[in-house]
């Protein structure tokens, strides 16, 4: 009886730890995922946005977005942000990042770079790369 009762204890303690661990340390809304719509920018075409959505945040939250430059800096790209990215009831959101100031200071050039989505202490949540292809067009003189 008492080793019944030990077997049962321990079935239901393995229970509820593999329910905890299934449910991502995250709650309802899952792991945050960052998804870059936009993987591959041609310059030569004057494409100069960056599409981003993400998925699994806290709801209400603000999303930070960061960018690591040529050079190693990360940096906050949010004044490039529109809109601002903030994540819905559903823990979603979407907003496009223009990085035409970044191209013509040439903070980026052809090559793949990270972008990642933080929260609002700026702990990287998710990272993906997006690819800049091509040269900016050189502007013309008037």
């Amino acid at each position: 009886m008492r080793n019944a009762s030990r077997c049962f204890l321990v079935a239901i303690l393995v229970a509820g730890l593999i329910g905890f661990f299934n449910t991502g340390f995250a709650g309802a809304e899952g792991k945050p995922t960052l998804v870059v719509v936009t993987p591959e920018v041609d310059m030569s075409k004057k494409q100069t946005e960056v599409k981003l959505k993400g998925s699994g945040f806290e709801p209400g939250a603000t999303v930070m977005i960061l960018f690591v430059d040529d050079e190693g800096v990360t940096q906050d790209v949010g004044w490039a942000l529109e809109p601002e990215p903030k994540a819905d009831a559903k823990g979603e959101w979407a907003t496009t990042f223009d990085a035409k100031r970044y191209m013509e200071k040439k903070l980026i050039k052809a090559g793949e770079y990270n972008i990642a989505a933080a929260d609002a202490d700026y702990n990287e949540l998710d990272a993906k790369t997006v690819k800049f292809v091509g040269k900016l067009p050189k502007k013309k003189k008037k």
